[in-house]
C-alpha cells in the first residue's frame, strides 16, 4: 500500500504518537502496540487478494477483543486500487466469462487464474495463489512501485497506509488500538476485553466503475517526466495498450508497464511505498518521491512481481468489462449491492466499509486536505488526482468529497479530526515549511489526545470502576476466562463422546440424592476430555436447573492455575474465593493457611448440600499439578474423598507413561470404581463421522479421493487430536487437490506441519519463534513476542527488515499474522497475569517442538536471555548491533516492575526470574530478583508469600547457590509474620541477614542495604532491628543426594551444580545436585571403576577401571569419544593437566603413563615404582609431576621430559592410598594404608605433622579438602 502521501504522518505515528501513548497509559498497565500490516511488504497488499483478506480479518479480531477505538484511518485526496474478487459464484463467473468471450477477448487468462472449487458449498470459482504460477512472488520486502493502467474506463491512484495500534490493558480488559492505514491490527488487553484501533492511511476510496463513467488520471501531454527512486530496481508490467511506462529505482530492477500507445512514461519513486499511476491516453505521467531508501530483492522475485502486476491489471480489466456487460444485461443480480460493487471497489474502500459495519462509534478518522493545491507543481500528482492536462480531476475529488460527507454524517465529532494544510510546491515538507512542521505537531498531539480520551472513556464505562470492588474484579478476572473456554469447547463437534457423556449423566443424578465420589475422567492427551468436561458443565445446568453453581477450572489458562508453577493449594484457594463470593460470605480468607482453607471449603460444601441448589466443580488437567499430588502440601482427599449430596466434582487426568506413578497414587484414593470413567479409543468410523460433521458445519466437503486418503489416515488414530489437525488442513483443500499421503499419528501430523512452515518461512525463523513461545513459563503475549523478535537482529535480517534502510526496525506484523494462521490449532490463548498469552494448545505439540528445536544448549539459553532482556528493559544494552542498524527505531514497549504505586507488572514478576534462571545468569537472577528488595516485596504484594517461596524453591532446585538458600530460609522462617503484614519483610530480612551479610558481600550485603534504605523512606512507624537476635538462617547441611546404587568415587563441577560418581554397577552417574535428579549414565566399563575426573572445559568426563582402560565420554551426549587401552593391568588413578591436553594414569603394573587426549597416543610410559601406582598430582604450573605408590614412596618428576627430581620416602610406614599437594606447593598430604595421615614439606620431604585416629580407609575426600 502506498505510503508516499502520509510519509511524515506515518513516521510521526511511530516516533511521537506511540511513545506518548505508552507514556500516558503505562501507569494504568496498558501496553500500546503500533502495527503496520504493510510494513515489510514488497507490493501493495491489494495486489494479493489472499493477503488482503487475511489482513482485513484483523478488523473483526480487534473489535471482538476491544472495549474502545479499533480503527484509525488517515484519509487524503487520492483514491485506491481495485481488488480482484477472491471467489466468484459458479453461475456468475460463467456469465462474465461468456461476456468476455463475446467481445472477442481470449478467456484463457480468466480460466487460468479462476478455478472451480467443488469442495465449497455451493461451488465457486476461486482466485488461485499468485505463487502457483509466479513461484518467486513475495510480499516479503518493504518497497513497491505500482504502475496501473485500465483501458478507457477508470484509473485509480491510491494511498492507503494501513497500520494499527494495539493497546493492551493489565486489568480485566484488553485494550487494543490499531491504525488502519489500510490495515487492521489486533492486540489484546490484559483482561477479557480489549480496545483495538486500526490505522488506515486511505486516501482514496473508489466506489464503482462503469464504462459510461470513465475516470482518467492522465498527466502532462507528450512529455516524459522522470521520477527518481532510490531503490534502483525496475519492474516491467505489460498492459493492453502499447505504451511503455518505466518506473525506475535505485536498486537494479526495473518496472516497465507497456500500453497500447506509443509513448513512454517514466515514473520514479524513492520511498518504500507503492505508487499507482494510471493512464487512459497517450500522455506521460510523472510521479516523484522525495524519500530515498534502498531495497535489495532477488532478480527472480522482481521479475515475478512485474509479471504479476501486468497479469493483475489485464485480469481486472477483463472482469470489470465482463461484469459491466452482465449488469447491463441483467445476468447478475442487480439488487444485491455487493454483487454490483465487488468488481469495482478499492481495497481502502472495503476496509472503511468493513470497519463502519462493525462499529461507527469506535472508529477515528483523520482527514487531511491541502488548500489551494497547484496542479502544475511536480509534486501535485503524489497528493491528488490529476487529469491528462494536469488539472484537478473533478470526478475523483467529487468521490472523495462524497466519502467525507458520508463519514461526517455517520460519525460523531469525537470520531473525526480535520486538518487543512497549506500547499507547498514540493508537497508536504516539514523540514522546509514551518506551517507543515506545525501541522505534523498538531497531527501528533491531536491523535494522542483523541485516542487517550476514547480509551480512558471506554475503560471507565466498561469496567464500571468504582461499582465493583477490587476483590470482585479479581473473582471475575479469574473465572471469566474459564467460562469463555467452556463455551468454546462445548460447541465443538465430538459425536463419539455421547456414550461417555450419558454415563456421567447417570453418575450426576446418583450424586443428587446420596453420598458419592468425584468423577475421574482419564485418557491420553488429545482424547477430547476437555470437550467432554465442558459439555458436562452445561449438562449440569440442564439437569439441576439454571440456579446450579458451576465452578470450572482449566489448569494452566489463568494466573492462579499456571501448570508449571501452581499447586493444589492455589487451586483450592481459587475455588474457595469464588464460592465465598457466590454465597455472599465475604470472609477474609487467609489463602496461605492451608488448614483454614480446607476447613472453610468443607463448610461451604456443607452449606450448599443443605440448600436447594446443586454445586458442580469441574477441574480439567489436574495431572499438570502432579508435582504436588504426592506431597503433603494439601491433602488430596478434598478431591478424591466422599462428597455430600448435591455436591459434584468432575476431574480429568492425562494418562501418560511419565504420569504412571502419580496416576496410581491418585486413583487409589477412589473407593468406588464406577466413578473412574475412561474415554475409550475412538473407532475409525467415529473419527470419520466427526470429520464430516465439522466439514458440513463449515460449508465445505471433500472429494472421493480426498475422503479415501483421510480414511486411511484416521483408521489407526487413537485420539480426536489427529482428526482435528487433518481437518484443519482439509478445510483449505480445493476440489482439484489430491493429497498424496497423510500422517497417521499426532506426532507425525505435528512434524509435517512444522516442516511445511520451515519450507515456507525458513527453519531459523520458525525455530526461533517456537523457542521463544516454549521458553516462556506460561506463554507470551503477542506484543511480547513481536517485541522480542524485533530485538533479535538476526531475525530481522531473516524477515528482510534490515535491507531497505527504514528508520523503523520492527518484525513485520503481516509476517507474524501469516505464521500464526498457519500454526492454527497449535496455538491457543490463555489469560494469565492479566494478559492474553499465546501458548501451545497440547502437551503433544510442546513435546514435539522441544525435541525438534531444543537441541542446542546455547540456543536455548540465548532464547531465555532475550526474553529476560525484554523484561529488564535492557534489550538494547550489550547487544551486538551492526552499524547500519544502530539508529533503527525498534519501538519496544516498556516492562517496569511497577506500573504505578498500586499496580504491579505481573508478567515481569512471573517471567523475569524464570528466564534469568534458565539463561544461566545466576548473578543477574540474584541482582534483579531474589536479592532485590523491590522485587521480593512486589512478589509478595502482587501474589502471596507462598508464591514467593515457591519461586525461591524452584530457583534453588535448579542452581545450588548459598545466597539463594539463605534468602529462602529467611522467608520460610518469617512466613507467619509476613502473612499478617507483608511490609514486615524489610525488618525480617535485616534481623536475619545482618549477622551473616559479611560472608556474602556480593548480593546479601546489598540486599540488607536496600532494606535499610526502604525503612528510611517509609513514612509510618516501623520496627527496624539494629542488632540480630534471630537464629542464623544458614544450616550445616544444605542438600543431600540419594544414590541408591552406592558411591565409590566422585567429582563435582566447578560451579557445584553437577556431580559424577562411580557405582558398583561399573557405571558413572551424573546428578544435578540442586534437583537431585539423575541426568545421565555413562556405561562401557566391564570391571570396577577406580577414578573419575572432569576436563576443565566441563565437556568431557574420564573414568578409569580395572578393565585396563580409560574412557573419555562427551557429557552432553553420553557417548564415548576415546577409549585408552594401553595399560598392562587395571588403572588405579588418573589426572588431567590444566590445559586438558594430557591425561596421566597410574596402574597396577607399576607404570604411569602420559597420554595425549587429542591423538590418544602414549607420550611417556615409566615404570619406576616397585608397586602399583596409586596416586598422581601436579603442581599449579603443571611443571612438576608427583607419583605415589604402594611401595611407600613419592617421586617427583619434571613434567616435560619426566626427569626424576626427588624421592620422598622418609617415615612412610605403609602404602600410600591418597595424596594431595597444597595450592601454594608448600605442603604434601599423604593418606596411608595404616590409617594415618602425614603432612610433609614438599620442598624438603620432612615431616610437619603426623595425624592418627581414623578407623577406616581413606579415599579421595582428602584430596577434595585440600584442593
Amino acid at each position: 500500500m502506498s505510503t508516499s502521501d502520509f510519509e511524515f504522518e506515518r513516521r510521526s505515528l511511530w516516533q511521537t504518537v506511540l511513545p506518548e501513548l505508552q507514556l500516558r497509559l503505562i501507569p494504568q498497565g496498558i501496553d500500546v502496540q503500533l502495527v503496520d500490516l504493510q510494513h515489510g511488504s514488497l507490493v501493495d497488499h491489494v495486489y494479493d487478494r489472499h493477503t488482503f483478506d487475511r489482513h482485513i480479518t484483523e478488523l473483526a479480531v480487534c473489535h471482538r477483543t476491544s472495549i474502545g477505538p479499533f480503527f484509525l484511518c488517515l484519509i487524503g485526496d487520492r483514491r485506491g486500487l481495485v481488488l480482484l474478487p477472491s471467489v466468484i459464484e459458479d453461475e456468475e463467473f460463467i456469465h462474465i466469462r461468456n461476456a468476455i468471450f463475446e467481445t472477442g477477448k481470449d478467456v484463457k487468462l480468466t480460466n487460468e487464474w479462476y478455478v472451480r472449487d467443488d469442495n465449497a458449498v455451493p461451488p465457486v470459482y476461486s482466485l488461485q495463489p499468485i505463487t502457483k504460477k509466479f513461484k518467486h512472488f513475495s510480499c516479503g520486502q518493504s518497497q513497491s512501485v505500482t504502475v496501473s493502467h485500465s483501458q478507457s474506463q477508470s484509473v485509480t491512484v491510491s494511498h492507503s497506509q494501513s497500520q494499527s495500534v494495539t493497546v493492551s490493558h493489565s486489568q480485566s480488559q484488553s485494550l487494543t488500538v490499531s491504525h488502519s492505514q489500510s490495515q487492521p491490527v489486533s492486540d489484546s488487553h490484559s483482561q477479557s476485553q480489549s480496545v483495538t484501533v486500526t490505522h488506515s492511511q486511505s486516501q482514496s476510496v473508489t466506489a464503482s466503475h462503469s464504462q459510461s463513467q470513465p475516470v482518467t488520471v492522465s498527466h502532462s501531454q507528450s512529455q516524459s517526466v522522470t521520477v527518481s527512486h532510490s531503490q534502483s530496481q525496475s519492474l516491467t508490467v505489460s498492459h493492453s495498450q502499447s505504451q511503455s511506462v518505466t518506473v525506475s529505482h535505485s536498486h537494479s530492477q526495473s518496472v516497465t508497464v507497456s500500453h497500447s500507445q506509443s509513448q513512454s512514461v517514466t515514473a520514479s519513486h524513492s520511498q518504500s511505498q507503492p505508487v499507482t499511476a494510471s493512464h487512459s491516453q497517450s500522455q506521460s505521467v510523472t510521479v516523484s518521491h522525495s524519500h530515498s531508501q534502498a531495497v535489495s530483492t532477488s532478480p527472480e522475485t522482481s521479475h515475478d512481481v512485474e509479471r504479476w502486476i501486468d497479469t493483475f491489471h489485464r485480469l481486472q480489466d477483463m472482469l470489470q468489462a465482463g461484469a459491466t456487460t452482465c449488469f447491463r444485461d441483467g445476468k447478475i443480480n442487480q439488487e444485491h449491492e455487493y454483487k454490483q460493487q465487488k468488481y469495482f471497489m478499492s481495497g481502502v474502500e472495503q476496509e472503511i466499509q468493513q470497519a463502519l459495519e462493525i462499529s461507527t462509534t469506535d472508529c477515528l478518522f483523520a482527514m487531511r486536505t491541502f488548500k489551494d493545491i497547484i496542479s502544475t507543481d511536480e509534486a501535485a500528482c503524489r497528493f491528488t488526482d490529476l487529469t491528462s492536462d494536469r488539472k484537478l480531476d473533478a470526478y475523483a475529488h467529487a468521490r472523495m468529497q462524497t466519502l467525507r460527507d458520508i463519514l461526517s454524517t455517520k460519525l460523531a465529532d469525537d470520531n473525526l479530526c480535520h486538518f487543512n494544510v497549506a500547499w507547498h510546491r514540493a508537497g508536504l515538507t516539514p523540514e522546509e515549511c514551518p506551517e507543515h512542521a506545525d501541522y505534523i505537531d498538531d497531527f501528533s498531539s491531536s491523535l494522542v489526545e483523541r485516542l487517550t480520551t476514547l480509551i480512558e472513556r471506554r475503560i471507565d464505562n466498561r469496567l464500571l470502576v468504582g461499582i465493583y470492588s477490587t476483590d470482585k474484579r479479581h473473582v471475575f478476572s479469574d473465572a471469566l476466562p474459564h467460562c469463555l473456554r467452556c463455551l468454546r469447547l462445548s460447541s465443538q463437534t465430538y459425536p463419539e463422546l455421547s456414550h461417555t457423556e450419558d454415563r456421567i449423566r447417570g453418575l450426576l443424578q446418583t450424586g443428587a440424592c446420596r453420598e458419592h465420589q468425584a468423577v475421574l475422567v482419564y485418557a491420553p492427551e488429545g482424547s477430547g476430555k476437555s470437550v467432554l468436561l465442558s459439555r458436562v458443565c452445561l449438562l449440569a445446568l440442564e439437569l439441576f436447573g439454571k440456579d446450579t453453581i458451576v465452578i470450572m477450572r482449566y489448569v494452566g489458562i489463568t494466573s492462579r492455575l499456571k501448570s508449571r508453577s501452581q499447586s493444589l493449594r492455589d487451586l483450592l484457594s481459587s475455588i474457595c474465593t469464588q464460592l465465598d463470593f457466590l454465597l455472599n460470605h465475604h470472609m477474609d480468607l487467609m489463602k496461605d493457611d492451608v488448614e483454614r482453607l480446607l476447613s472453610y471449603y468443607y463448610s461451604l460444601l456443607n452449606r450448599v448440600s443443605k440448600s436447594g441448589r446443586h454445586l458442580l466443580i469441574m477441574l480439567d488437567g489436574i495431572d499438570q499439578l502432579k508435582s504436588t499430588l504426592q506431597s503433603d502440601d494439601v491433602n488430596i482427599n478434598w478431591l478424591a474423598g466422599k462428597l455430600m449430596p448435591k455436591v459434584h466434582i468432575i476431574l480429568s487426568f492425562n494418562t501418560t507413561p511419565s504420569n504412571a506413578d502419580v496416576s496410581r497414587t491418585f486413583v487409589s484414593k477412589f473407593v468406588y470404581s464406577d466413578y473412574l470413567v475412561p474415554v475409550g479409543r475412538l473407532t475409525a468410523k467415529e473419527m470419520e463421522k466427526t470429520f464430516c460433521c465439522e466439514l458440513t458445519r463449515r460449508g465445505r466437503r471433500v472429494t472421493d479421493s480426498q475422503q479415501k486418503a483421510i480414511r486411511n489416515a484416521v483408521k489407526t488414530a487413537t485420539t480426536p487430536l489427529l482428526v482435528r489437525l487433518i481437518q484443519e488442513e482439509a478445510l483449505r483443500w480445493p476440489s482439484h487437490f489430491t493429497p498424496t499421503s497423510l500422517p497417521e499419528s499426532v506426532d507425525g501430523a505435528i512434524a509435517r506441519r512444522l516442516e511445511r512452515l520451515e519450507r515456507k518461512y525458513g527453519a531459523l525463523l520458525v525455530g526461533q519463534i517456537a523457542r521463544y513461545i516454549s521458553s516462556a513459563s506460561s506463554g507470551l503475549s503477542e506484543l511480547e513476542l513481536l517485541d522480542v523478535l524485533s530485538c533479535n537482529t538476526e531475525i530481522l535480517h531473516l524477515a528482510g527488515q534490515t535491507d531497505w534502510g527504514s528508520p523503523i526496525l520492527r518484525f513485520p506484523f503481516s509476517l507474524w499474522q501469516e505464521i500464526r494462521i498457519d500454526l492454527g490449532l497449535f496455538l491457543e490463548e490463555r489469560f494469565i497475569d492479566c494478559k492474553t498469552l499465546l501458548c501451545w494448545s497440547h502437551q503433544s505439540i510442546w513435546h514435539v517442538i522441544v525435541q525438534r528445536y531444543f537441541t542446542r544448549v546455547d540456543k536455548i539459553k540465548q532464547s531465555h536471555k532475550d526474553i529476560a532482556d525484554l523484561f529488564l528493559d535492557s534489550w538494547a544494552v550489550n547487544k551486538q548491533v551492526s552499524p547500519d542498524l544502530s539508529a533503527g527505531w525498534r519501538c519496544i514497549s516498556q516492562q517496569p516492575l511497577l506500573y504505578s504505586e498500586a499496580k504491579y507488572n505481573l508478567r515481569r514478576l512471573s517471567e523475569l526470574w524464570y528466564q534469568l534462571l534458565h539463561a544461566g545468569d545466576i548473578d543477574g537472577l540474584k541482582e534483579n530478583c531474589f536479592c532485590n528488595y523491590d522485587y521480593l516485596l512486589a512478589g509478595m504484594h502482587a501474589r502471596s508469600v507462598s508464591c514467593l517461596i515457591s519461586a525461591l524453591e524452584k530457583g534453588f532446585c535448579h542452581v545450588l547457590d548459598a545466597e539463594i538458600h539463605v534468602i529462602l530460609r529467611c522467608v520460610v522462617h518469617a512466613k507467619r509474620i509476613l502473612l499478617r503484614d507483608p511490609l514486615q519483610l524489610a525488618s525480617e530480612l535485616i534481623g536475619r541477614l545482618r549477622q551473616v551479610k559479611e560472608y556474602y558481600p556480593n548480593h546479601i550485603d546489598s540486599l540488607v542495604q536496600q532494606c535499610m534504605e526502604w525503612c528510611d523512606s517509609y513514612n509510618l512507624p516501623l520496627l527496624v532491628p539494629l542488632s540480630s537476635w534471630l537464629p542464623d538462617p544458614r544450616t550445616p547441611l544444605v542438600t543431600s543426594v540419594d544414590c541408591p546404587d552406592g558411591v565409590q568415587r566422585l567429582c563435582v563441577t566447578p560451579n557445584g551444580q553437577h556431580m559424577f560418581c562411580t557405582t558398583p554397577k561399573n557405571e558413572v552417574y551424573m546428578y544435578h545436585v540442586p534437583s537431585k535428579k539423575l541426568i545421565r549414565t555413562f556405561a562401557g566399563h566391564r570391571a570396577p571403576l577406580t577414578a573419575v575426573a572432569l576436563t576443565r572445559s566441563n565437556k568431557f568426563v574420564l573414568s578409569a577401571s580395572m578393565d585396563r582402560s580409560v574412557r573419555m565420554s562427551e557429557i552432553n551426549s553420553g557417548k564415548a569419544v576415546h577409549v585408552f587401552k594401553d595399560h598392562g593391568d587395571g588403572v588405579l588413578c588418573l589426572l588431567l593437566t590444566m590445559a586438558d591436553d594430557y591425561v596421566i594414569t597410574g596402574s597396577r603394573d607399576c607404570y604411569f603413563r602420559v597420554i595425549s587426549l587429542d591423538t590418544g597416543q602414549v607420550v611417556h610410559s615409566k615404570k619406576e615404582h616397585t608397586g602399583p601406582v596409586t596416586c598422581l598430582s601436579l603442581n599449579a604450573k603443571n611443571t612438576i609431576l608427583l607419583t605415589a605408590s604402594s611401595d611407600r614412596c613419592v617421586k617427583t618428576w619434571t613434567f616435560d621430559d619426566l626427569e626424576l627430581l626427588s624421592v620422598i620416602d622418609e617415615n612412610i610406614t605403609s602404602g600410600i592410598a591418597t595424596m594431595a599437594l597444597s595450592v601454594d606447593n608448600t605442603f604434601l598430604i599423604l593418606g596411608l594404608d595404616d590409617q594415618s595421615l602425614i603432612v610433609k614439606s614438599f620442598t624438603t620431604g620432612t615431616d610437619v605433622h603426623q595425624l592418627k585416629g581414623h578407623k577406616g580407609k581413606r579415599h579421595g575426600e582428602f584430596v577434595d579438602l585440600w584442593t
